[in-house]
């Protein structure tokens, strides 16, 4: 079973003014010699194009990177998760789960009805939790 997390997305006409916005910035740069600032023009388009899950899964917890079909996945295996604490009330109605790698903490926000499926699938796949 794969839970995937809640994450906040831009509106698409912010994702058309970004690009617009950039193509500006790019277009000025180029004709007034600003290498420097067109080659920043260019990263703010490709962020438009960025996307990030939060995944947990049987192989274990997950940030997945994409950048135009370009995926990099951030595993943390089971047997490397220490701890797994819900926060019902950063987040509501939805729930902040904070999920801890020894001193390492990522927080995922899932909906307060995946929470207990979460936590069984943690207990499975890691008994000392």
């Amino acid at each position: 079973m794969k839970y995937k997390g809640i994450l906040r997305q831009r509106e698409p006409w912010l994702k058309i003014a970004i690009i617009i916005a950039a193509a500006f910035m790019l277009y000025l740069s180029i004709t007034g010699g600003y290498i420097t600032y067109a080659a920043l023009a260019v990263v703010v388009i490709l962020a438009v194009f960025f996307k990030k899950e939060h995944i947990i899964s049987e192989e274990g917890v997950d940030i997945k990177y994409d950048l135009l079909g370009i995926t990099h996945v951030n595993r943390w295996e089971w047997q490397d998760i220490t701890a797994i604490k819900p926060d019902y009330q950063k987040a509501y109605p939805n729930v902040l789960l904070h999920i801890c790698k020894d001193v390492n903490i990522r927080d995922f926000v899932f909906k307060s009805t995946e929470i207990e499926g979460i936590k069984e699938l943690a207990k499975k796949m890691n008994p000392e939790l």
